[in-house]
Protein backbone atom coordinates (compact mmCIF):
# COMPACT_ATOMS: atom_id res chain seq x y z
CA UNK A 1 0.00 0.00 0.00
CA UNK A 2 1.31 3.51 -0.84
CA UNK A 3 0.12 4.29 3.09
CA UNK A 4 2.43 2.14 4.51
CA UNK A 5 6.47 2.13 4.43
CA UNK A 6 9.32 -0.09 5.41
CA UNK A 7 12.05 2.55 5.60
CA UNK A 8 14.72 0.85 8.48
CA UNK A 9 13.20 -2.70 7.78
CA UNK A 10 10.35 -1.80 10.06
CA UNK A 11 6.73 -1.83 8.33
CA UNK A 12 4.78 1.35 9.64
CA UNK A 13 2.23 3.95 8.51
CA UNK A 14 2.82 7.08 7.06
CA UNK A 15 1.41 9.95 8.36
CA UNK A 16 -0.67 12.52 6.03
CA UNK A 17 0.58 16.29 7.20
CA UNK A 18 -1.78 16.57 9.87
CA UNK A 19 -0.21 13.34 11.70
CA UNK A 20 -3.28 11.14 11.33
CA UNK A 21 -3.44 7.45 10.07
CA UNK A 22 -4.46 7.12 6.46
CA UNK A 23 -6.62 4.55 7.27
CA UNK A 24 -9.11 7.14 9.39
CA UNK A 25 -12.04 8.26 7.42
CA UNK A 26 -13.41 12.10 7.73
CA UNK A 27 -15.14 10.62 11.17
CA UNK A 28 -12.24 9.76 12.14
CA UNK A 29 -13.09 6.00 11.96
CA UNK A 30 -10.53 2.99 10.94
CA UNK A 31 -11.53 1.64 7.51
CA UNK A 32 -9.64 -1.01 8.33
CA UNK A 33 -11.72 -2.67 10.67
CA UNK A 34 -14.62 -1.47 8.87
CA UNK A 35 -13.79 -3.36 5.56
CA UNK A 36 -11.85 -5.71 6.74
CA UNK A 37 -12.63 -6.36 11.10
CA UNK A 38 -10.92 -6.21 13.67
CA UNK A 39 -8.89 -9.32 13.39
CA UNK A 40 -6.89 -7.48 10.38
CA UNK A 41 -5.06 -4.54 12.65
CA UNK A 42 -1.63 -4.53 13.65
CA UNK A 43 -0.39 -4.65 16.77
CA UNK A 44 0.24 -1.18 17.97
CA UNK A 45 -3.38 -0.35 16.62
CA UNK A 46 -4.83 -3.61 18.61
CA UNK A 47 -3.04 -2.34 21.87
CA UNK A 48 -3.16 1.33 21.97
CA UNK A 49 -3.18 2.69 24.26
CA UNK A 50 -3.11 -0.06 26.94
CA UNK A 51 0.23 -0.72 28.46
CA UNK A 52 1.35 -3.60 29.87
CA UNK A 53 3.70 -3.60 33.23
CA UNK A 54 5.32 -7.29 33.69
CA UNK A 55 5.96 -8.92 37.60
CA UNK A 56 6.73 -12.51 38.19
CA UNK A 57 2.98 -13.43 38.72
CA UNK A 58 1.12 -11.17 37.29
CA UNK A 59 1.19 -8.58 33.81
CA UNK A 60 -0.69 -5.23 34.88
CA UNK A 61 -2.36 -3.13 32.35
CA UNK A 62 -3.27 0.61 31.82
CA UNK A 63 -4.26 3.01 29.56
CA UNK A 64 -2.02 5.34 28.28
CA UNK A 65 -3.79 9.40 28.39
CA UNK A 66 -2.01 10.07 25.32
CA UNK A 67 -5.46 8.87 23.71
CA UNK A 68 -8.28 11.62 24.21
CA UNK A 69 -10.85 9.03 25.61
CA UNK A 70 -8.44 7.74 27.90
CA UNK A 71 -7.27 10.86 28.99
CA UNK A 72 -10.68 11.60 30.21
CA UNK A 73 -11.48 8.40 31.42
CA UNK A 74 -8.70 9.57 34.12
CA UNK A 75 -9.24 12.62 35.21
CA UNK A 76 -13.11 12.52 35.15
CA UNK A 77 -13.02 9.73 37.69
CA UNK A 78 -14.30 10.07 40.96
CA UNK A 79 -13.43 7.26 42.36
CA UNK A 80 -9.37 6.68 43.37
CA UNK A 81 -7.00 4.03 41.64
CA UNK A 82 -8.28 0.52 41.64
CA UNK A 83 -6.94 -2.64 40.57
CA UNK A 84 -9.10 -5.08 38.72
CA UNK A 85 -8.63 -8.62 38.56
CA UNK A 86 -9.15 -9.88 35.12
CA UNK A 87 -8.11 -13.49 35.39
CA UNK A 88 -6.42 -16.00 37.78
CA UNK A 89 -5.47 -19.72 37.16
CA UNK A 90 -6.42 -20.63 40.91
CA UNK A 91 -2.61 -21.13 41.63
CA UNK A 92 -0.90 -19.92 44.46
CA UNK A 93 1.78 -17.57 43.30
CA UNK A 94 4.82 -15.94 45.78
CA UNK A 95 6.17 -12.64 44.29
CA UNK A 96 9.42 -12.05 44.33
CA UNK A 97 10.61 -10.17 47.73
CA UNK A 98 11.47 -7.34 46.06
CA UNK A 99 7.82 -6.97 44.19
CA UNK A 100 6.06 -7.69 47.49
CA UNK A 101 7.97 -4.54 49.10
CA UNK A 102 7.46 -2.42 46.13
CA UNK A 103 3.21 -3.22 45.78
CA UNK A 104 2.89 -2.58 49.56
CA UNK A 105 5.58 1.13 48.78
CA UNK A 106 2.81 1.46 45.97
CA UNK A 107 -0.07 1.31 47.98
CA UNK A 108 1.27 2.88 50.47
CA UNK A 109 2.22 5.85 48.19
CA UNK A 110 -1.58 5.88 46.45
CA UNK A 111 -2.81 6.23 49.82
CA UNK A 112 -1.16 9.64 50.54
CA UNK A 113 -2.21 11.03 47.66
CA UNK A 114 -5.85 9.94 48.12
CA UNK A 115 -6.24 10.74 51.90
CA UNK A 116 -9.00 13.51 52.73
CA UNK A 117 -6.05 15.15 54.58
CA UNK A 118 -5.00 18.83 52.37
CA UNK A 119 -5.10 19.74 49.07
CA UNK A 120 -3.54 18.21 46.43
CA UNK A 121 -1.21 20.24 46.12
CA UNK A 122 0.27 19.13 49.93
CA UNK A 123 -0.11 15.34 49.27
CA UNK A 124 2.03 15.87 45.99
CA UNK A 125 4.59 16.73 48.71
CA UNK A 126 3.89 13.99 50.85
CA UNK A 127 4.11 11.35 48.05
CA UNK A 128 7.74 12.52 47.23
CA UNK A 129 9.01 13.27 50.80
CA UNK A 130 7.66 9.60 51.22
CA UNK A 131 10.74 8.47 49.20
CA UNK A 132 12.85 11.52 49.11
CA UNK A 133 14.63 13.19 52.30
CA UNK A 134 14.01 16.40 50.22
CA UNK A 135 12.12 17.48 47.68
CA UNK A 136 13.51 20.40 45.05
CA UNK A 137 10.81 23.09 44.85
CA UNK A 138 11.00 24.09 40.94
CA UNK A 139 10.03 27.67 39.66
CA UNK A 140 8.44 28.44 36.84
CA UNK A 141 10.90 29.51 34.53
CA UNK A 142 13.23 26.12 35.63
CA UNK A 143 10.75 24.19 34.59
CA UNK A 144 9.79 25.67 31.07
CA UNK A 145 13.60 25.58 30.75
CA UNK A 146 13.99 21.86 31.53
CA UNK A 147 10.83 20.97 29.28
CA UNK A 148 11.97 23.08 26.06
CA UNK A 149 15.63 21.61 26.16
CA UNK A 150 13.11 18.07 25.41
CA UNK A 151 12.35 16.88 22.44
CA UNK A 152 8.96 18.50 20.72
CA UNK A 153 6.24 17.05 18.11
CA UNK A 154 4.11 19.49 17.93
CA UNK A 155 5.13 23.57 17.70
CA UNK A 156 2.00 24.59 19.80
CA UNK A 157 3.09 22.69 22.37
CA UNK A 158 6.49 24.19 22.24
CA UNK A 159 4.51 27.63 22.02
CA UNK A 160 2.36 26.56 25.22
CA UNK A 161 5.51 26.28 26.97
CA UNK A 162 7.35 29.46 25.68
CA UNK A 163 4.28 31.27 26.68
CA UNK A 164 4.54 29.69 30.33
CA UNK A 165 7.79 30.45 30.29
CA UNK A 166 7.12 34.04 30.16
CA UNK A 167 4.15 34.09 33.02
CA UNK A 168 6.39 33.32 35.56
CA UNK A 169 3.72 34.16 38.39
CA UNK A 170 1.51 31.60 37.28
CA UNK A 171 1.07 28.87 40.67
CA UNK A 172 -0.66 25.56 40.92
CA UNK A 173 -2.59 27.14 44.14
CA UNK A 174 -5.05 29.75 41.83
CA UNK A 175 -6.23 26.77 40.20
CA UNK A 176 -9.88 25.82 41.91
CA UNK A 177 -10.35 22.99 44.45
CA UNK A 178 -12.93 21.54 42.45
CA UNK A 179 -9.66 20.19 39.96
CA UNK A 180 -8.07 18.35 42.77
CA UNK A 181 -9.53 15.32 42.32
CA UNK A 182 -9.05 15.36 38.69
CA UNK A 183 -4.88 15.92 39.52
CA UNK A 184 -5.07 13.37 43.07
CA UNK A 185 -6.42 10.95 39.45
CA UNK A 186 -3.28 11.46 37.15
CA UNK A 187 -0.66 11.69 40.23
CA UNK A 188 -1.97 8.09 40.53
CA UNK A 189 -1.97 6.96 36.75
CA UNK A 190 1.64 8.71 36.55
CA UNK A 191 2.76 5.90 39.64
CA UNK A 192 1.43 3.30 38.35
CA UNK A 193 2.30 4.00 34.86
CA UNK A 194 5.87 4.49 35.57
CA UNK A 195 6.78 3.30 39.03
CA UNK A 196 7.45 -0.21 38.11
CA UNK A 197 10.42 0.28 36.00
CA UNK A 198 12.14 1.65 39.21
CA UNK A 199 11.52 -1.68 40.97
CA UNK A 200 14.67 -3.16 39.54
CA UNK A 201 16.10 -0.21 38.32
CA UNK A 202 16.16 0.94 41.72
CA UNK A 203 15.36 4.59 40.93
CA UNK A 204 11.80 4.86 42.97
CA UNK A 205 12.55 8.53 44.10
CA UNK A 206 13.06 9.59 40.47
CA UNK A 207 10.34 8.04 39.63
CA UNK A 208 7.55 9.54 41.93
CA UNK A 209 9.64 12.99 41.48
CA UNK A 210 8.98 12.31 37.89
CA UNK A 211 5.11 11.36 38.25
CA UNK A 212 4.53 14.26 40.77
CA UNK A 213 6.31 17.10 38.24
CA UNK A 214 4.25 15.29 34.85
CA UNK A 215 1.27 16.45 37.50
CA UNK A 216 2.60 20.19 38.35
CA UNK A 217 3.68 20.72 34.36
CA UNK A 218 0.01 20.08 33.62
CA UNK A 219 -1.59 21.94 36.36
CA UNK A 220 0.07 25.34 35.82
CA UNK A 221 -0.56 25.25 31.65
CA UNK A 222 -4.48 24.45 32.79
CA UNK A 223 -3.45 27.56 35.06
CA UNK A 224 -2.06 29.64 32.56
CA UNK A 225 -5.04 28.99 30.14
CA UNK A 226 -7.46 29.79 32.67
CA UNK A 227 -6.05 33.32 33.00
CA UNK A 228 -6.69 33.42 29.21
CA UNK A 229 -10.43 33.12 29.57
CA UNK A 230 -10.71 28.72 29.71
CA UNK A 231 -13.17 27.28 31.53
CA UNK A 232 -11.67 25.70 34.63
CA UNK A 233 -13.05 22.14 34.05
CA UNK A 234 -11.65 18.53 33.84
CA UNK A 235 -12.07 18.78 30.12
CA UNK A 236 -9.37 21.94 29.87
CA UNK A 237 -7.49 19.21 32.45
CA UNK A 238 -7.86 16.12 30.15
CA UNK A 239 -7.14 18.18 27.43
CA UNK A 240 -3.52 19.23 28.43
CA UNK A 241 -2.92 16.04 30.19
CA UNK A 242 -3.14 14.37 26.68
CA UNK A 243 -0.55 17.04 25.03
CA UNK A 244 1.52 16.00 27.91
CA UNK A 245 1.48 12.41 27.76
CA UNK A 246 1.90 12.44 23.68
CA UNK A 247 4.76 14.96 23.81
CA UNK A 248 6.71 13.19 27.07
CA UNK A 249 5.19 10.04 27.92
CA UNK A 250 5.06 8.82 24.41
CA UNK A 251 9.09 9.66 23.76
CA UNK A 252 11.47 7.04 25.86
CA UNK A 253 14.37 9.68 25.47
CA UNK A 254 11.97 12.49 26.88
CA UNK A 255 11.01 10.32 29.93
CA UNK A 256 14.35 9.69 30.53
CA UNK A 257 15.93 12.43 30.88
CA UNK A 258 13.84 14.01 32.84
CA UNK A 259 13.71 11.15 35.55
CA UNK A 260 17.42 11.85 34.84
CA UNK A 261 17.30 15.22 35.95
CA UNK A 262 15.43 14.25 38.79
CA UNK A 263 17.93 11.94 40.11
CA UNK A 264 20.61 14.64 39.79
CA UNK A 265 18.09 16.73 41.89
CA UNK A 266 17.75 14.59 44.37
CA UNK A 267 21.19 13.83 44.97
CA UNK A 268 23.49 16.41 43.78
Amino acid sequence: SKCISEDGGVPHFILDSNERCPFLNEKGLCDIIISEGEECLCEICKNHPRYKNYYSDRIEIGIGIACEAAAEMVVFSESSFELVLLEDDGEETDSQLWEREFFQLRRDIFELLCSGDGDIWKKVEKAQLYVCDRVKKYGVSEMTKMFLELEHLDSDWERRLEELGSNTEITVEELPASLDSAFERLAEYFIYRHLSDGAERGDIAERVSFAMLSVRMIALLCAMEVRKGANADKHLVADIARRYSAEIEYSVENTETLIDRMFDDIYG
